[in-house]
């Protein structure tokens, strides 16, 4: 009985229109259900009539289980009069939603117009783990030749102890047929029977003093190429449930292939609702397996925000394993972002380098893009050149548009312009970083420029190591201008630590630490330093940490007066009179 939700009648009968409003009824899972169990009661009691009129009217609602049923009754001319297109119009409906039995009658009447939709429905119907299409598929099979597919689809059917299916195994064990060779395995098999039929007689005969052997589980090694042939012909009919079901079945196969095409499906939702959670799941895990495709549809996915939040790191993450795993297009897409600025910072230099790797990997569209930016900037860098002189302005702001593109002459230009206060106010700062870029992208002639701002201040700190190191390499690469400025360097560090040691030596005169003082100022006088050996000659001469001896000051005197040193009103010696005393 259904109860009317518009005026709440209750009939005693099933109807699809309640009798007194007249409203077609909204059927629940409840009521398909209660209705089909009054059908078979009906059908007990032999109201053939009212079991029909159920059935017809849930199969015209599209019930599965009326769809088979009264597809059934059409199909044997039972009770109704005989119609098999109408028959196979209904299986046709529950097939679609993968019912088993309905695929497999489907298929049997589907012969009578087109062989390949029979074979599809056979096969599938078999998938789907329809009994009675075992044997038909098996045989379907061996038709073909695939004798192998053939002997698991009779296994199958004779496992589930279908007499025809046993025979034939025996058989094919017996003969060697799809199969190894084993008369104990056929011998197993025709041990089912405790009395076997009379066709089989004769092979039970020959096997009378065999011991038999359990065979091993059949194999289906074709599978993942039948399912793939399915599959096209599921795409082919609009089949949605069956492409699905077919999907689902390769991507237990394990391969990446199957299991991208499966995420995929999940993903658009042509073929079923979109499954957000398992889509990325099986794209992670393919491209795992190498799928490169799986890698660039979920770069796709980030980018778009399709299916999850958009998140542009992780899309470039991806994009960036799809690349590794040979995708070129992939390189294409990154190159496109940051030339555009779509979704992430301009960055054309980056962008040539991605082109570029894309080219390497035989993109050919990559290849293209990288050649037309590179004569873009080279050309941008030939017109600043040409134009320095007379529009230094224009100059500048080409050699900035080129060095952003990545060119590396331009950084070392624009940094000049910077120093040097071409077409725009001099900015120390500024050239030594496009100086350093330069450095840094490989520019080997601007190696000098960088240590020259190291060693002289310039933009920076006055760094004497980072000098010395980048100096020395600038060098090693054949700039004669560094050579001659590490000597420069070397020859103030020369002069820095000889004066070093003289300040020390005058402190360690007024700690009255006239030996120590000795030391030191000895060792300035030898290496020519003027000050030093005038203020040695005064320590020899007034006999402070040391024998007086006035030759030896003279000598002393006299060496830093060829050096050029004087000292007309004796300053330095009433210096050191004062502090010895």
């Amino acid at each position: 009985m259904i109860k009317c939700t518009e005026c709440g009648h209750t009939a005693d009968k099933f109807s699809i229109i309640c009798p007194k409003c007249e409203k077609k009824h909204t059927l629940s899972r409840f009521d398909i259900q209660d209705a089909i169990e009054e059908a078979r009661a009906a059908m007990k009691k032999r109201d053939f009539e009212y079991a029909l009129e159920i059935y017809e009217a849930l199969a015209n609602e599209g019930v599965t289980e009326a769809e088979r049923e009264y597809g059934s009754l059409l199909e044997d001319g039972k009770l109704v009069t005989r119609d098999l297109d109408r028959a196979m119009s209904y299986f046709f409906e529950a097939a679609k939603k993968n019912d088993p039995y309905s695929a497999y009658r489907y298929s049997r009447l589907a012969a009578r117009t087109s062989d390949r939709a029979s074979d599809f429905w056979l096969t599938y119907s078999a998938l789907l783990g329809c009994k009675e299409a075992f044997t038909p598929t098996a045989e379907h099979y061996s038709d073909m030749g695939d004798e192998e597919s053939a002997g698991y689809y009779y296994s199958l059917a004779a496992h589930g102890d279908l007499t025809d299916a046993i025979v034939t195994m025996a058989k094919r064990y017996y003969s060697g047929i799809g199969c190894e060779k084993s008369e104990p395995y056929a011998k197993w098999y025709l041990d089912k029977f405790t009395l076997p039929p009379l066709h089989a007689l004769k092979l039970a005969y020959k096997l009378r003093s065999v011991k038999a052997e359990l065979p091993p589980e059949p194999r289906f090694t074709s599978k993942s190429r039948i399912l793939r042939g399915l599959i096209r012909d599921a795409k082919k009919y609009s089949l949605k449930e069956a492409h699905l079901f077919l999907a689902e079945l390769l991507a237990k196969e394990g391969s990446a292939d199957a299991i991208y095409s499966l995420g995929v499906l999940y993903a658009e939702g042509d073929v079923c609702e979109v499954r957000a959670e398992d889509a990325i799941r099986l794209l992670e895990i393919a491209m795992e397996k190498g799928s490169r495709e799986s890698a660039k549809y979920l770069g796709d996915v980030y980018t778009v925000g399709k299916l999850v939040p958009r998140n542009i790191d992780r899309a470039l993450s991806y994009y960036e394993k799809a690349a590794d795993l040979g995708e070129g297009s992939a390189y294409e897409i990154m190159g496109d972002m940051f030339y555009e600025g779509r979704l992430v910072d301009i960055n054309i230099a980056y962008a040539i380098e991605i082109y570029e790797l894309g080219a390497r990997e035989g993109d050919a569209s990559c290849r293209e893009k990288a050649e037309k930016l590179h004569a873009e900037r080279e050309g941008l860098y030939k017109e600043a050149k040409s134009s320095e002189r007379t529009n230094p302005e224009c100059a500048l702001e080409s050699y900035g548009i080129s060095a952003a593109m990545g060119y590396l002459p331009a950084h070392k230009e624009l940094a000049r312009c910077f120093e040097c206060g071409i077409g725009t106010k001099k900015n120390r700062k500024m050239a030594f970083i496009w100086y350093g870029l330069a450095v840094d992208g490989g520019d080997t002639d601007a190696l000098y420029d960088l240590g020259r701002c190291y060693s002289r201040g310039i933009g920076t700190h006055y760094n004497f190591d980072m000098a010395l190191e980048i100096l020395t390499k600038a060098k090693r690469y054949g700039s004669s201008a560094a050579d001659g400025e590490l000597s420069r360097i070397l020859e103030n560090k020369k002069r820095g630590m000889i004066r070093s040691l003289f300040s020390n030596g005058i402190r360690l005169i007024y700690k009255k630490k006239f030996e120590e003082a000795f030391e030191l100022l000895s060792a300035c006088a030898e290496v020519g330093y003027p000050e030093g050996s005038y203020v040695l000659g005064c320590l020899y001469e007034f006999g402070l940490g040391t024998v007086t001896s006035r030759t030896k000051a003279f000598e002393c005197y006299n060496a830093a007066f060829d050096t050029g040193f004087r000292d007309p009103r004796q300053a330095y010696k009433l210096k050191i009179l004062k502090m010895a005393r």
